[in-house]
């Protein structure tokens, strides 16, 4: 597996005013940045070594196994909960995933939370909510 990190997408000129102007970026934030793309690159982030441990990957076909008649899986979580499952799903992106992955953390609305599952059928539906505290108002 290639890891590529893509920092086009940072700047203003590629994805509009939320960018960031490449004028601004200073000789720390350029240094930062080739910190990270080392550490990226050298495997010295945990996440990038994820897919080769053997008790994570044994850990994983086991939830699969109790969930796989589901065709829906909904992910709740609010910030880093929510964007952690978001990372791994675009970066395990199948073309033929087993099942609709769902995430529903960017609202703490209940009424987007009740449209939501007035169009899932429960009994094909798996929710996995993600909290580090538990207290969050979406669990």
């Amino acid at each position: 597996m290639q890891l590529v990190f893509d920092q086009s997408l940072l700047f203003e000129e590629n994805i509009g005013k939320n960018g960031l102007k490449k004028r601004t970026v200073n000789k720390e934030e350029l240094d930062a940045f080739q910190r990270v793309s080392t550490k990226l690159i050298e495997h010295e982030y945990e996440f990038i070594n994820i897919l080769k441990k053997k008790e994570i990957l044994d850990s994983a076909k086991i939830v699969f196994e109790k969930i796989k008649w589901a065709k829906n899986l909904v992910v709740l979580g609010i910030g880093g909960s929510d964007l952690g499952g978001r990372m791994l799903k675009q970066a395990l992106e199948a073309d033929q995933a087993p099942m609709n992955v769902i995430f529903a953390g960017e609202t703490t609305d209940p009424e987007e939370y009740r449209q939501l599952f007035k169009q899932l059928n429960p009994e094909e539906t798996v929710v996995d909510v993600i909290s580090k505290s538990g207290s969050t108002t979406e669990t």
